[in-house]
């Protein structure tokens, strides 16, 4: 096992144990929880598991607003939060077990990088033309959601149009 997999791993685990922890709790440490799927959603992302980093962004922004105080904690909110975790735990074992491995399109991306010294944000390695339309789809059911929840829906809309202006490229 890589370096690279091992922290994750170690690192992925430590946020799921916070999370779990937490949504299991009669009344849950909601800042503490957002600050797990946020660790978990960049350790993904630096570990190149973008799949695994999507799902932790879905729970991080669904945490955010009650974590700023924006939003009350709801019953709705603490099952969809529950199924993410439970998914994202599936996930993180699928990569202990090797049937999730890196993303080959951020791999060949990352080596590109290297050899040619310039710097990349990440989210240029993440998310590229048809990818990142792809993932500008994916938020249509976030959104409606925050819409229909009143939550802000500022990020999202950030997300998405950044994603269109990747997808332009």
């Amino acid at each position: 096992m890589n370096r690279v997999r091992s922290f994750f791993l170690t690192e992925a685990e430590e946020c799921l144990r916070i999370l779990a922890k937490e949504l299991d709790a009669p009344t849950p440490d909601v800042r503490r929880a957002h600050g797990a799927a946020r660790l978990l959603r960049g350790s993904a992302q630096m570990a190149r598991y973008g799949a695994v980093a999507d799902r932790a962004a879905g729970l991080e922004r669904g945490l955010k607003p009650v974590a700023r105080g924006h939003a009350p904690w709801t019953a709705e909110l603490a099952g969809a939060a529950r199924r993410d975790v439970a998914a994202l735990a599936s996930m993180v074992g699928a990569v202990r077990s090797g049937g999730l491995e890196a993303d080959s399109t951020t791999e060949l991306a990352m080596s590109a990088e290297q050899s040619s010294g310039d710097v990349v944000p990440i989210e240029e390695l993440e998310y590229a033309g048809e990818r990142a339309l792809e993932r500008a789809l994916e938020l249509r059911g976030p959104l409606e959601d925050a819409i229909v929840a009143e939550q802000p829906v500022g990020p999202l809309l950030e997300e998405l149009f950044g994603l269109v202006r990747l997808g332009m490229r």
